[in-house]
């Protein structure tokens, strides 16, 4: 028997697992903070010692909590990027309500202004170019995403920028602040393969790919604390002041 219920004492919820002997085994919060916190040689031990279907009960828990873990950082991640994103539009003078349109105007206003070939051509210039056109790409990508792929904008906006968008008529020229192509595609097959990391599939009968099982998720756990940590510490930061 593999249950999943609350600890009436402490509230929190854990796997117990009835052993072939009849004992009665529990695996909760404290079970995956150990292993993950032990030194590899003594977690690989202690695992090892486990029946099956103890290690199976250790499987179904450590799975648990990476699907617990997970959900809290998709969700402190949309919040830092809900905070990004009217940071962004603020930065426009827009509020997060703004149409597509009113966000192409004021882009274009700022892309004139700031250009660096009206302020010098420096370094300084051409940094700054660069931020705001990542922040006006960061907004287009997000309403890309909320709404249906459209392949016609990208177009008419380089003819549009052609005389101010760093190229100066010429195709191959590319400057720091011109737009890398090639970044999205990149960006995109890294979250394939990040996706791909995470599906989890195991034969539930045989020990070895439970044990393997075991470190792949424990592994996958130990890496989303470290980004919810992060995530936690930007949205600290974001609250207490502007986000970059």
């Amino acid at each position: 028997m593999i249950v999943r219920q609350v600890d009436p004492e402490t509230q929190r919820v854990r796997t117990i697992v009835q052993t072939e002997e009849g004992r009665l085994r529990a695996f909760g919060e404290n079970t995956v903070a150990s292993l993950v916190s032990s030194a590899e040689k003594d977690a690989h031990r202690w695992v090892n010692d486990l029946s099956d279907r103890e290690l199976r009960g250790l499987v179904h828990e450590v799975g648990q909590r990476l699907l617990s873990s997970s959900r809290a950082y998709q969700s402190q991640q949309a919040q830092l990027e809900e905070m990004a994103d009217s940071a962004n539009y603020a930065y426009f003078g827009l509020s997060p309500e703004a149409t597509e349109k009113d966000l192409d105007n004021a882009y274009r206003q700022l892309a004139k202004k700031m250009h660096p070939d009206k302020n010098g051509g420096t370094d300084e210039a051409k940094q700054r170019f660069q931020c705001m056109k990542e922040r006006y790409e960061k907004l287009k990508a997000r309403r890309r995403e909320e709404s249906t792929p459209s392949g016609s904008d990208s177009g008419e906006k380089d003819e549009e920028e052609g005389d101010w968008s760093g190229r100066s008529g010429d195709p191959k020229r590319r400057e720091a602040y011109d737009e890398d192509e090639e970044d999205e595609e990149v960006r995109k097959e890294r979250e394939r393969e990040r996706e791909q990391d995470r599906k989890i599939e195991y034969d539930p009968t045989d020990r070895q790919s439970l044990h393997e099982t075991v470190w792949r998720m424990l592994k996958q756990f130990k890496s989303l604390q470290q980004g919810l940590e992060e995530v936690g510490k930007q949205l600290r930061r974001a609250r207490s002041g502007p986000v970059a």
